[in-house]
């Protein structure tokens, strides 16, 4: 889990004198002598900074491919370095470092660059730098020793006004980030640069090299109301370069990370690591791997699931080592419970799977969508018998007759009346001469010869009655025959 933090302002600064008050009580047995208060100034780094401070920088120094659509940042181990000293304007807690990014020809000229293949950070002493200005700051207003050593980099006033940011911007460029492994914590704090890399350059030549220069800028508002004429010399704690590439998208990114890792460039916090003489630079950068050379985590990933589960990342350079037969159609997928538990199973697609959901989940339009579909689905009935007959052949009261949806060519004993089914049921032609096949078992003979027996039906002169005078006792004389049925 990853947590971002626009700040985190220690509760005293660098450079502060705080007291501490101590006492000692045993039931009035011990006396306490000396002063009861002491005063202890808190120390932190001010004008240079260790190696183990600095968690990695990005793009990674030297690099010749870093993508020119990235800010370059660098990383602290100490969560709270961009804020343990005053910034610009001491009664707001805002940094006091500043990334900035220079072009070699915005710090050299043309002859310049020709004599030294890059920018040139100057060590000076306090007492013999240039600057008035910065000379003052550093010697008074901030009490540094004149015989410091520190390093410098001059650089031109009209120049200058153009690329370091506002104080209003300063608290924008840095922020803190606490990523939890494993239960454990782990607190950085990051320093972005306010400026893209220029990648673009005369065709057939390479971009220019670029310098990225983390500097001080502890109670120095002058830094940010230069004069446009003269130079200003700068406290630099640290710097590297690199040369940008053009278009290096995060498309042009994946399609490289193939046979490049990390698309040419190290991860985020990682430093190149130097490479004995004879030795192949390992692909990590010499940093401790998470991940074995089939792309899975040496530490298995913690899941619900009471089986055997593995994950892979997708953004591995190497070819994944052969898949289980079991797949995932969900987040959790049953079907993974009663798979082989002598082989993992990747859980790599059910990890993309979740990721597609909540991504589509995410979109305002998506979810506008159900929205509007929830209100219109109707529940599905249970599935029932359905009849085959069109609504005008069938009776109200006419049910569907199981055996004859399942075969309605069939007659009895199981015998059907088509003769060739697959005939009758793939081409559309019905063969049913399997009815002669029948005849003999139906007893035509004796069927025949009762229906000839039966005598025909003879009906009686038809005569007309008036129903607008007949009587009772004329119906009786014209029907007699009925009437004495009737009384029978």
């Amino acid at each position: 889990m990853k947590q971002i933090f626009s700040s985190c302002v220690p509760a005293v600064r660098a450079g502060d004198v705080e007291p501490v008050t101590i006492w000692q009580d045993l039931d009035g047995r011990l006396k306490q002598d000396g002063p009861a208060t002491v005063h202890v100034r808190i120390d932190g780094p001010q004008t240079s900074l260790l190696a183990d401070v600095i968690a990695g920088v990005y793009p990674a120094p030297g690099s010749t491919e870093s993508p020119d659509e990235f800010l370059p940042h660098i990383a602290f181990n100490r969560r709270t370095l961009p804020w343990e000293r005053e910034g610009p304007e001491p009664a707001k807690p805002m940094p006091w470092l500043a990334l900035l990014l220079f072009k070699e020809s915005e710090l050299r000229s043309a002859e310049e660059r020709k004599q030294a293949p890059a920018v040139s950070v100057t060590k000076l002493r306090v007492l013999d730098i240039p600057d008035l200005t910065t000379r003052t700051r550093l010697l008074n207003t901030l009490q540094i020793p004149g015989e410091t050593e520190v390093s410098t980099l001059t650089v031109a006033n009209v120049r200058l006004r153009q690329i370091i940011p506002r104080i209003p911007e300063l608290p924008l460029l840095c922020h803190m980030k606490r990523q939890t492994v494993n239960g454990v914590e782990a607190d950085s704090a990051v320093v972005i640069g306010n400026r893209l890399p220029d990648a673009s350059s005369p065709p057939g030549t390479k971009p220019e090299l670029h310098t990225a220069v983390l500097v001080s800028v502890e109670r120095a508002p002058e830094l940010f109301a230069l004069p446009v004429a003269g130079t200003t010399t700068l406290l630099v704690l640290h710097h590297w370069s690199f040369r940008p590439s053009k278009g290096g998208d995060f498309e042009q990114v994946m399609k490289s990370i193939a046979y490049r890792p990390h698309g040419g460039v190290l991860r985020f916090g990682n430093l190149p690591a130097p490479v004995s003489s004879g030795e192949t630079a390992p692909l990590s950068g010499g940093f401790k791997g998470l991940l074995d050379n089939d792309g899975y985590f040496l530490t298995p990933v913690e899941h619900d699931q009471e089986v055997n589960a593995t994950y892979r990342s997708p953004l591995h350079p190497f070819t994944p080592p052969p898949r289980s037969h079991g797949f995932a159609i969900a987040a959790a997928p049953d079907e993974f419970v009663t798979a082989d538990q002598s082989t993992p199973l990747d859980f790599s697609h059910a990890a993309a799977f979740e990721l597609g959901r909540l991504l589509a989940l995410n979109d305002p339009g998506i979810l506008e969508d159900l929205r509007h579909v929830s209100g219109t689905m109707k529940p599905i009935d249970p599935p029932v018998a359905v009849n085959k007959l069109p609504d005008a052949l069938q009776k109200p009261d006419w049910v569907v007759n199981p055996a004859w949806s399942a075969q309605p060519w069939e007659a009895v004993a199981g015998q059907s009346l088509v003769k060739d089914e697959s005939v009758f049921l793939d081409k559309g032609i019905g063969d049913v001469t399997g009815i002669g096949d029948l005849l003999n078992q139906w007893n035509v003979g004796e069927v025949v010869n009762t229906l000839n027996d039966a005598g025909q039906a003879v009906s009686a002169p038809v005569v007309a009655v008036n129903v607008g005078s007949v009587t009772s006792e004329t119906l009786d004389v014209m029907f007699a025959d009925v009437a004495q049925a009737g009384k029978g």
